[in-house]
């Protein structure tokens, strides 16, 4: 006989509502993760477009300004450089599939137990507060 069958159905429904908890701190973890993702590969975007437009017109400029034509080697080597990064920038974020893929299995994993030690019923209550410490405007601490 397993050791949930002995315990009394308070002791294991404590067990429960622990999982329960761990269950939607796992799916909020989520939902902000998605969120972050996203922020950042619009603000990625975005700087993209600007870079883009600052050449068209260093472009324009050039053609009407011969003494800037000098310069255009070095601004497509700024270019491709400002690119490049952009690129690998956008494919780290994909750290966030792997990521939401092991949260998945993680509650998957929880969701058994729960069933096991209880057969409680999912929570469903609303997310709790999650508040932002010890950063300022421009810090990053995704790691």
């Amino acid at each position: 006989m397993s050791r949930a069958a002995h315990e009394p159905a308070s002791e294991r429904a404590g067990g429960g509502s622990h999982l329960e908890e761990v269950e939607r701190d796992l799916a909020q973890m989520n939902a902000l993760l998605e969120a972050a993702i996203e922020k950042l590969l619009v603000s990625f975007m975005s700087i993209h477009r600007g870079v883009a437009s600052q050449e068209a017109m260093l472009r324009q400029s050039s053609l009407e300004h011969p003494e800037f034509s000098a310069c255009s080697a070095r601004m497509e080597n700024l270019r491709a450089d400002i690119a490049r990064h952009v690129n690998e920038a956008l494919s780290g974020l994909q750290f966030q599939d792997m990521t939401s893929q092991l949260i998945r299995r993680m509650a998957s994993h929880l969701s058994t137990l729960r069933e096991e030690i209880g057969g409680a019923e999912p929570c469903n209550a609303q997310p709790r507060v999650v508040s932002q410490r010890h950063m300022e405007c421009g810090d990053i601490e995704l790691f």
